[in-house]
């Protein structure tokens, strides 16, 4: 069976600046989270499409943003979606068996 080696979930920010320098480490990637604050920012005070549109008949689609750090065999990317108050990471893997310790990994890191 072939499976697409990509854990995901939802959390919100603070979860995110929480436990970021334990998925850095890792994923073996360095990262600065002033970075990621001011993505997280600049996109809290983008205007919504939604607000433009909420008084007329056409349908509008989320806009989503994303912010990654990439180590030598994993990816760790946070996606900014509007009007949703979590957000959605994704931890991409290249082989099953890293696959499967990341998924303990982020499932791990729920519980602390």
């Amino acid at each position: 069976m072939l499976r697409h080696n990509t854990v995901s979930g939802t959390a919100h920010m603070g979860f995110y600046f929480k436990h970021l320098p334990a998925i850095g480490k890792f994923i073996e990637a360095l990262y600065n989270e002033d970075d990621l604050d001011k993505a997280y920012q600049d996109f809290i005070k983008s205007p919504s499409l939604n607000d433009e549109m909420q008084h007329t008949d056409e349908e509008w689609e989320a806009e989503i943003v994303s912010w990654r750090i990439q180590g030598n065999n994993m990816g760790f990317v946070i996606g900014f979606e509007q009007g949703e108050g979590y957000y959605q990471w994704s931890l991409w893997t290249k082989t099953e068996e890293d696959y499967k310790r990341a998924r303990y990994f982020m499932e791990s890191l729920k519980s602390i």
